[in-house]
């Protein structure tokens, strides 16, 4: 395990000068705990608070949730995940114990992980819902529990699928979360770090030469000059969805940073008089770059990276979320401002901009007229009832709007965000969306086949609207010619509404043959026999003048099996 990742980056960093909170516009501060944050995203931070509990703060509402309260436990490198957090708790040593926060619950999962000094990079690591102890390697599903240990496989990047690589002096190997794996090329690598994105690994050969794995093939990225020219993943190599960052040393003698796109289209992104190092990559190809105690932003395109504030070792790495880059100083999550010079607003036209067309019982179409910004429209940020509804890119300029209730009354408001955060006036429309016309019958909304054993088999799913008083909602099934079936119907309603459900067999003069028999019939769950020729009909109705609404529907759900008579 290369362990020394950060010793080396606190020797490079130090001294620590100033923190983000003191670079006035470049960065805004959104939101604050009491206590060190631990790791955040666009909804929730996790944090270890002055009274040394770990806690998940919602950053929609504000609640928090202490899930770790051990007071003389001491919690290093630990991480949200998807539907909870990785926990890790130094137990002395040089060691520590891994906790597990989901379903509203701690499980101590019983991994031991190194915690020594220098080493919270190579501890735990998450992505996806998928967590990676270095120590012990154990892959961790955070939203059931289950562990699985792969023992001894080298260092190893993890991929959001579950799925990881892992590199050692035999070569580099794809292991699956279900055990499986498959060697990707055989070749002796020394001391090899890695990142990886899925399909494109990254790694480098005694913390030095930097390299890179795509389909098949190894080629060399950066080549080190000398014994003291050393390389570290995360911060000289980095991989995001076919976007990859590594430094290389140039004439100047110096290491700077080269990005190359999906496309392969090779650019330097920095030319400092020292070695800068890569913070983090978003998905866009859009770099955070530390030199000097200074963070640096750059976007494919500029002429050069654009200073944005001071930083320290002790700061949590920039992070990209929904369309926003963060920065957390101790307990304060700012908002990183990469256009730090711009305080100009998007402008609307002079004209009425936001417009509804195609209005439906339950749906409506916004289109607007497009903001202008000297520095482009980066966002627009739609809200209904004054909720935040939905975040669209800058050059979108249509939304449908579904899931809304007949003859009901929305606000609907546009707002127009620039690549600095500077926000538009609001635009605002209000609309009725029109009565439901309610069908006779059911609407087929899903339906599966298939065949076993010799039976056929089809599990449908309709709906309907019970709009006035004594209205009947109906539908049937028919055998194909020369099958018989078993069709079985219930009902139900989300909002919890009391319908009949009749079911019966009909077909010519209504009569069965002596032989067939009819199942039970009630008034939420019926089953009748349908042989050749004959048709299974099924009815919903209200059973009073009170039991229909023009929103509410009503699902039917019918299962049958048919097989040659």
């Amino acid at each position: 395990m290369v362990l020394v990742c950060g010793f080396f980056l606190l020797t490079l960093l130090l001294p620590f000068q100033a923190s983000a909170a003191e670079a006035g516009s470049a960065v805004i501060p959104v939101d604050n705990v009491e206590g060190r944050i631990l790791d955040f995203d666009d909804t929730r931070i996790l944090y270890r608070g002055t009274d040394t509990k770990v806690r998940i703060k919602n950053r929609t509402d504000g609640t928090q949730t202490v899930i770790y309260d051990a007071p003389n436990r001491y919690v290093s490198k630990s991480l949200l995940t998807p539907s909870g957090a990785v926990i890790n708790v130094y137990t002395g040593e040089d060691y520590g114990e891994l906790f597990l926060w989901y379903s509203g619950q701690l499980k101590a999962t019983g991994i031991e992980t190194f915690s020594g000094y220098g080493s919270q990079d190579a501890t735990v690591r998450t992505n996806g819902k998928y967590a990676f102890t270095d120590w012990t390697a154990d892959l961790i599903d955070t939203e059931t529990g289950e562990i699985r240990n792969f023992g001894r496989v080298g260092n190893v990047a993890l991929a959001a699928d579950g799925s990881f690589v892992a590199a050692n002096n035999e070569g580099i190997t794809l292991f699956q979360p279900d055990g499986t794996s498959r060697q990707l090329i055989k070749t002796s690598l020394e001391y090899p770090s890695l990142v990886f994105d899925g399909k494109t690994v990254l790694l480098n050969t005694n913390n030095r030469d930097i390299l890179k794995y795509a389909d098949g093939s190894l080629t060399q990225l950066s080549k080190s000059t000398s014994y003291d020219d050393k390389t570290w993943p995360h911060y000289d190599f980095e991989i995001n969805q076919g976007w990859i960052a590594y430094t290389k040393p140039t004439s100047s003698g110096r290491r700077q940073i080269f990005l190359e796109s999906p496309q392969g289209t090779l650019t330097q992104v920095t030319y400092f008089n020292g070695n800068p190092k890569i913070r983090a990559l978003n998905e866009h190809g859009t770099l955070a770059i530390s030199y000097n105690n200074e963070l640096y932003m750059y976007h494919p395109g500029d002429k050069e990276p654009k200073k944005l504030t001071s930083v320290s070792y002790y700061d949590l790495a920039p992070s990209y979320h929904n369309g926003t880059w963060y920065q957390a100083v101790e307990g304060t999550l700012f908002r990183l401002n990469d256009a730090p010079g711009d305080t100009t607003a998007p402008q609307w036209p002079a004209d009425d901009v936001l417009a509804v067309t195609d209005v439906t019982y339950n749906s409506v179409r916004l289109n607007w007229q497009p903001a202008t910004d000297e520095t482009g429209v980066d966002k627009y940020l739609l809200y209904q009832d004054n909720a935040l509804l939905d975040t669209l890119n800058g050059d979108v300029s249509s939304y449908e709007v579904k899931g809304l209730s007949p003859k009901s009354s929305y606000l609907f408001s546009l707002v127009a965000v620039d690549a600095a955060g500077n926000q538009s006036v609001k635009q605002e429309v209000t609309v009725t969306t029109a009565a439901y016309a309610t069908p006779g019958s059911f609407q087929l909304s899903d339906s599966k086949t298939y065949s076993y054993g010799g039976s056929n088999y089809e599990f449908l799913l309709y709906y309907g609207y019970i709009s006035s008083s004594g209205q009947e909602l109906s539908g049937f099934w028919s055998p194909p010619e020369g099958f018989h079936g078993v069709v079985k119907v219930s009902m139900g309603s989300p909002e919890g509404e009391d319908y009949d459900l009749s079911l019966e067999t009909v077909g010519e003069g209504n009569r069965l043959p002596e032989d067939t028999t009819l199942l039970a019939n009630g008034s939420e769950y019926s089953v009748t026999e349908v042989p050749g020729g004959y048709r299974a009909e099924w009815r919903v109705k209200g059973h009073t003048d009170k039991d229909y609404s023009p929103d509410k529907k009503v699902f039917v759900y019918v299962s049958v099996k048919y097989d040659k008579h």
